[in-house]
């Protein structure tokens, strides 16, 4: 694949007197749309926004993609601009479509893939020394961002986001707090397997001044000991008199996201290591195992914020792997250098890799979450998903929070020649899931010796010996029992017990004396149903109807890279594994080492790529779609070592996940 170290807008920012040559000064900059009593005089902002691709020495963070060519389609575009002394409380000045064309192109050499400018008209008075920023806003829709502006120069006062309205009294800082629970893209089609998604909605993204990697980008970098992280980008406060020369002087970008994280599944060559047992537990050699998976989503936000969060309220970006200089909030792969208006000098940016979500410190609930349920609610790993970012801290990181993938795994078992083997059933017996049977028979292989060797049945063979005229005795009488199973509950019992009439074995009159002799099987007092009884009491076979098993794999965000388990671990709840009974503020580091080390390896982030790999499948586990709303620790010793999976996250920061079932 083509490296795409990010998906970007370039918004140059320049004024564009729109007054008479007479009142503005000759050769641009400063105060040029500034008439000479002071007065306010019109100008323009020249906007330019690419999305490239870009090559760069990848990092363990810094891994992009470029994705598909629908992921980068822009259908509609707007820039919404700030005025004040700094970003945060910046205020909304007025929002501006931008008119088409697009340009959507994927080169094979590394390049732009889509350039686009336009013009924006703002007002300056003399002495005004507030900056002009700017917020670039694409594929939005009534949900997310209803600007109700025409594509022309003069924009509203106010602007929709989220259905929430911001006119001049807004501030930036408030419209960071907007959430939506908008699917932030648009899905057509009705057939899993061949549902196309567009109209990625996409916003700034927020930047830091500071290296990550093995440089601390937190601690010390500000007064109060944190980062720097922007989200708009400085417009400036100079002004240029032509729109020629404003392009011409374009000094800075504005860097979009797409609002949602994309996962994509993949199958490593041959993963499947089951083994299949006998009636005698002698493993079956030479069986083949043919599958399809397929996979889904679950436990995924329902709501989002329309723009990244990065508000921690701690210090997370000086958080890192513990004495290894892995600080992993902030990426170490540069972005261009800019140089930007409130800079004498180039500026370097870094990615952020974390946030915070709606939800962030507090349990999700869960009228708060999209669940599957269904099994026609997967699709298949040829098909990429979307959802919203999902991240918590590090006391809520378990099952119940997390966004899992679960696959669903549809087994055929074939003999050495090609053929069915077996009933079409899987089964595993006393929880032990690495030992499959592909038959009923199989499986129940000891319960039904039980049964052959039970004292009522043999009476009863003797009984319907002498019933059918038998002069001897019948050479293996109890083959000639028919036993046969139900399910119940995903348990596979023992359902009635009956002997068949054979020639030269047991007659009508055999049969009916057995019968007469065991009782009806469901007849509590009787011998059939007290045998049939105790026999599955004893039983635990669980059925998986169609040789279907499901798998649940939380999606580490960090991960292994930056967040391995530590070999002291041995807690079995979130509050043993991470110490959440300790405080997770930053001050001593011997109360705080489990969250210092340990946040942000499970999660989802927007505009990251996680990228499954199905290495290796050794066990079944679920039969049915597994109620994912558990509270199970993260830690190791809980988590199901039935699929291996490896994560890959590229940027779209792609995260790739190794998985061993």
């Amino acid at each position: 694949m083509k490296l795409n170290k990010w998906l970007y807008g370039a918004a140059a920012l320049a004024m564009l007197a729109a007054c008479s040559d007479k009142d503005i000064a000759p050769n641009g900059g400063g105060d040029e749309g500034i008439s000479g009593n002071g007065e306010a005089m019109d100008g323009y902002l020249a906007v330019q926004i690419n999305l490239p691709q870009e090559t760069g020495t990848r990092a363990p963070n810094d891994v992009f993609d470029d994705g598909t060519a629908n992921e980068y389609q822009v259908d509609n575009a707007m820039i919404i601009v700030f005025k004040g002394a700094d970003e945060k409380t910046a205020k909304f000045y007025k929002a501006q479509d931008l008119k088409k064309p697009f340009f959507t192109n994927m080169p094979e050499n590394d390049g732009i893939t889509s350039s686009y400018q336009a013009a924006i008209q703002v007002s300056k008075t003399a002495g005004d020394t507030d900056s002009f920023w700017g917020l670039v806003i694409l594929n939005r829709n009534t949900d997310t961002t209803d600007v109700g502006v025409a594509e022309e120069e003069e924009g509203p006062n106010s602007v929709m986001i989220a259905g929430q309205s911001f006119s001049t009294d807004s501030k930036f800082e408030d419209i960071l707090k907007a959430m939506t629970s908008n699917s932030f893209l648009t899905v057509t089609g009705t057939n899993n397997d061949t549902k196309e998604y567009s109209n990625f909605f996409m916003t700034n993204a927020p930047l830091s001044e500071n290296r990550g990697g093995t440089d601390n980008p937190g601690t010390g970098k500000t007064a109060d000991g944190k980062n720097t992280i922007h989200y708009l980008v400085n417009l400036g406060k100079d002004t240029y008199p032509t729109i020629d020369e404003a392009k011409k002087n374009i000094t800075t970008c504005i860097y979009v996201e797409r609002a949602v994280a994309k996962v994509t599944c993949s199958q490593g060559e041959d993963p499947f290591k089951l083994e299949f047992y006998d009636g005698n537990g002698n493993k079956i050699n030479d069986l083949k195992v043919d599958a399809t998976i397929r996979y889904a989503l679950t436990n995924t936000n329902k709501k989002s914020y329309v723009i990244r969060n990065v508000e921690f309220t701690d210090q997370h970006f000086a958080w890192n792997l513990f004495n290894v200089n892995k600080y992993r909030m902030v990426g170490e792969l540069a972005m261009d250098k800019l140089k930007i208006p409130y800079h004498d000098k180039e500026q370097n940016f870094f990615r952020t890799y974390w946030c915070i979500d709606p939800n962030y410190g507090s349990a999700m609930k869960k009228d708060e979450k999209n669940m599957i349920s269904k099994a026609e609610e997967f699709t298949s790993i040829s098909q990429p998903l979307y959802c919203k970012e999902n991240t918590f801290t590090v006391e809520h990181q378990n099952y119940a929070n997390t966004t899992l993938a679960v696959f669903q795994v549809d087994y055929v078992i074939r003999d050495k020649d090609g053929n069915t083997y077996g009933d079409g059933n899987l089964y595993t017996k006393d929880g032990d899931n690495t030992k499959i049977y592909a038959s009923a028979q199989t499986a129940a292989a000891e319960e039904i010796t039980r049964i052959k060797n039970d004292k009522d049945i043999l009476d009863a063979l003797l009984a319907a010996e002498k019933a059918s005229g038998v002069t001897g005795t019948i050479e293996n009488a109890t083959q000639y029992l028919e036993i046969t199973f139900k399910t119940v509950n995903n348990m596979l019992l023992i359902n009635t017990i009956g002997l068949n009439e054979a020639a030269g074995a047991f007659n009508t009159n055999g049969v009916k004396e057995f019968n007469k002799y065991m009782g009806d099987g469901t007849v509590d007092s009787s011998k059939m149903a007290e045998l049939i009884k105790s026999v599955n009491a004893m039983n635990d076979i669980t059925q998986y109807t169609g040789g279907i098993s499901y798998y649940t794999i939380p999606i580490m965000h960090f991960g292994e890279t930056y967040c391995p388990w530590d070999d002291k671990i041995v807690g079995t709840t979130t509050q043993d594994v991470y110490n959440n009974k300790e405080p997770f503020d930053f001050a001593g580091a011997e109360n705080n080492e489990h969250a210092i080390k340990y946040l942000g390896r499970y999660g989802m982030v927007r505009n990251n790529w996680y990228d499954l790999n199905i290495t290796e499948i050794k066990a079944l586990d679920s039969p049915t779609v597994p109620d994912n709303d558990i509270n199970l620790s993260d830690d190791n010793n809980e988590e199901k070592k039935y699929i291996g999976v490896e994560i890959h996250v590229l940027s779209w920061a792609k995260r790739t996940q190794g998985v061993k079932f």
